[in-house]
């Protein structure tokens, strides 16, 4: 899903969700002045009301990851972490011991230090995710390798079969967290609310960073 805010930015799901909230939450604080003004609540399109509730239901909807894992998509704030948490373990998990087996190759090959650095840092920049394909995945939060055909660009070029099941299961550990750790339970209305996280504290992921932003 995507909206354009006034500033033409493309605004995630999770930045969709949030908005709606803070409409919502806009809404109440307006109705509740009126209220204490004794006026009748402050009369709004329907067409508008009809789109809130629309994505509202959209977005709750179990095929998206938001609503199942609340605190990876609380805030722009969070998810920014989640994406830059991603990244680490990506660059952990998938490029270190890539970059590792192809600086072997290439120096029994005997290529000079410049051209090994140079070739090494194209399969970096290949292995690691475009802006585009975080938002993919922060939207969808892909759960087999398959789902990842239609989200990463050239997939199967990029990432070899073990690679593809890495990069699933370091979103498993990222974006559904609270889902496959059983820690987003259902309240009494059916909607998914988060308990205490019980697990460890956050891992050491390396030296090797690769920013969202």
């Amino acid at each position: 899903m995507k909206l354009l805010d006034a500033g033409t930015d493309t605004m995630s799901n999770a930045d969709v969700a949030a908005w709606i909230k803070g409409k919502r939450e806009q809404h109440e604080q307006e109705d509740a002045e009126d209220k204490a003004a004794g006026k009748k609540p402050s009369a709004r399109p329907a067409n508008f009301m009809n789109a809130l509730k629309k994505h509202e239901r959209e977005l709750n909807d179990p095929k998206y990851p938001i609503a199942k894992n609340p605190k990876a998509y609380a805030s722009t704030e969070n998810t920014i972490a989640t994406l830059d948490k991603l990244d680490k373990l990506m660059a952990q998990r998938v490029v270190r011991p890539d970059m590792e087996v192809r600086a072997q190759e290439m120096k029994a090959q005997g290529k000079t230090a410049e051209e090994m650095d140079k070739e090494l840092e194209k399969d970096e920049e290949k292995k690691m995710f475009t802006e585009t394909e975080h938002l993919m995945v922060m939207n969808h939060a892909p759960q087999s390798a398959e789902m990842l055909q239609s989200m990463i660009e050239n997939v199967e070029e990029r990432f070899t079969a073990e690679e593809q099941e890495e990069v699933v299961q370091i979103i498993q550990e990222t974006f559904r967290k609270e889902e496959t750790e059983g820690v987003a339970v259902v309240d009494e209305e059916g909607a998914y609310v988060a308990e205490e996280d019980t697990g460890a504290g956050a891992e050491d992921v390396g030296a090797l960073e690769q920013g969202f932003r």
